[in-house]
């Protein structure tokens, strides 16, 4: 409806703004030398063809039976694979050497207590090891890393060492662990063996000719695939938002009801557990600073909305969830029914909301989920005394020869709107010359509607605004804007709910009977 009015008006107020009477080509004499017809505006609109001048935060469809429908939209919460990849990294040693002092180690690998791997292949990465042996000693090391597979075998490597080298190791052509696998134990620690052995087969202690033996795991390592349960501590989203509803933006007062709006939540998901959705808080603003919290008896206070979630045999692939609040499920109808300004809130997620340790799922390199968000009204309400207002520039200088003037409108309406208007003369300082109409005066009939709220009919509309000649000549030497101020309501003074369809059309004539001195 805004993009209905402010273009048309704006088309009404520049014709008469910038309409020059002092130049007679296509004034039409009345009856006599004196009089005048000017021809100000002949036109034809449809909601359909001024819907390019409706705010630019809307997308505009139209339904196939003509209902128009202004959507907004945007991305509420996403997360990345990295949300657990990273919280691994923060526990392994990565980049540092670890020693290995005994013939058994645990690896410092202490998996968050949230999460069990079954496995885990990689996707990028590099070990290294090292050691020094003094230069008297001959020894034989095996080094293995039974949880670090490539290959299905772990890897292992052997050396036989003769003292008086600088070190030992692979730190000038590390192993590649792209592919590999890591297999953790059953309580989830990965081991790393040793075993060294003088050449006549007796074992060699450490700390005696052997010293300082490591390995790094290097600080590119890069997870493909994990497998287990995958935990149950909350995606917190670090960027709560908002959607902004510019419907309302030039508007000033009245009330504006939308019958049937809805919010359609959508989530596309390739974590391949169970997720739900957790709110902090999802509501509405009203344009009079009035906050509304979404409910729903369904989902629960925190909105809880279970996401589908591919299957261990469902690799890369992705489920959609779709949820609609509607009038039937939450209160939608109420809060976002009325005059909303934008739509805020703080969406978390939860993996695993049952934490049911049983339930095995799998997270890789590519997996994500995003939440999206589609606000919906439909042109399709009620309104009462809704009013916008608008200044243009305004020069009269040329007019001084004029004795009088009368403004004529006429209307042809297939709308169920009202529309009123009037119109201010006003100085720079905004201070009121004159006015159009003595009071606010419809322009534009309503059009019948039926019981649904269609429209059954047009209605035709003729008004008239004479100006003599000292109001005009007040207005001429003193005004320089036009100040317009509307009102409109829809079939019964908005008691009514109607549909405004794409292709109703209002046609406007608009003349002005000059009479000269």
């Amino acid at each position: 409806m805004k993009f209905y009015i402010l273009p048309f008006l704006a088309v009404i107020l520049l014709a008469v703004s910038c309409q020059k009477i002092s130049n007679l080509d296509d004034i039409e004499i009345v009856s006599s030398d004196a009089e005048f017809a000017v021809p100000l505006l002949s036109a034809e609109f449809t909601l359909q063809k001024l819907l390019d001048n409706f705010g630019e935060l809307a997308v505009i469809t139209i339904d196939p039976d003509g209902t128009i429908r202004l959507t907004y939209d945007g991305e509420i919460l996403s997360q990345g694979a990295d949300v657990i990849t990273s919280a691994i990294n923060d526990v392994l040693p990565l980049g540092f050497p670890v020693p290995v002092t005994e013939n058994e180690l645990l690896l410092p690998f202490s998996i968050p207590a949230e999460y069990e791997f079954d496995f885990i292949s990689l996707k990028a990465g590099s070990l290294v090891y090292a050691f020094t042996l003094a230069p008297e000693d001959e020894i034989d090391l095996v080094l293995t890393f039974p949880n670090f597979l490539i290959d299905g075998e772990p890897i292992e490597y052997t050396v036989s060492a003769v003292g008086g080298q600088p070190f030992y190791g692979n730190t000038l052509a590390p192993t590649d662990l792209a592919g590999a696998v890591i297999d953790p134990e059953a309580d989830g620690s990965l081991r790393v063996l040793y075993t060294a052995t003088n050449a006549d087969g007796s074992n060699f202690e450490f700390g005696s000719g052997l010293r300082n033996l490591a390995f790094t795991i290097q600080d590119n390592l890069e997870f493909d695939y994990l497998e287990g349960y995958l935990g149950g501590e909350v995606f917190d989203n670090d960027t709560p938002g908002e959607i902004v509803i510019d419907f309302f933006g030039e508007f000033t007062r009245g009330d504006v009801w939308f019958q049937e709006p809805t919010i359609t939540m959508t989530i596309d998901n390739s974590f391949g557990m169970p997720v739900s959705s957790q709110a902090e808080y999802f509501e509405v603003v009203t344009v009079d600073g009035e906050v509304l919290p979404l409910r729903s008896d369904e989902l629960g206070p925190d909105l809880e909305l279970d996401f589908n979630y591919p299957g261990l045999d469902e690799v890369g692939e992705s489920k959609q969830t779709t949820y609609v609040f509607n009038k039937d499920n939450s209160n939608i109808d109420s809060i976002l029914g009325s005059s909303p300004a934008f739509i805020r809130y703080d969406v978390n997620a939860l993996p695993n909301p049952d934490q049911d340790t049983d339930l095995r799922g799998f997270i890789s390199c590519e997996s994500e989920y995003s939440v999206n968000l589609k606000a919906d009204l439909p042109i399709y309400g009620r309104a009462s005394n809704f009013g916008a207002q608008d200044t243009f520039d305004l020069n009269f200088n040329d007019y001084k020869d004029v004795k009088s003037v009368e403004f004529k409108i006429v209307t042809e309406n297939q709308l169920p709107l009202d529309i009123g208007m009037q119109i201010y003369f006003v100085k720079n300082d905004n201070s009121i010359v004159d006015s159009l109409f003595a009071d606010v005066t419809t322009v534009i009939s309503s059009a019948d509607v039926d019981g649904e709220g269609n429209a059954t009919n047009s209605s035709k509309e003729e008004t008239f605004a004479p100006i003599d000649a000292e109001r005009f000549q007040k207005i001429a030497t003193e005004a320089n804007k036009v100040f317009v101020s509307t009102a409109f309501s829809t079939t019964g003074n908005g008691t009514i709910p109607v549909k405004v369809l794409a292709d109703q059309k209002v046609e406007v004539r608009m003349g002005l009977k000059v009479v000269r001195e």
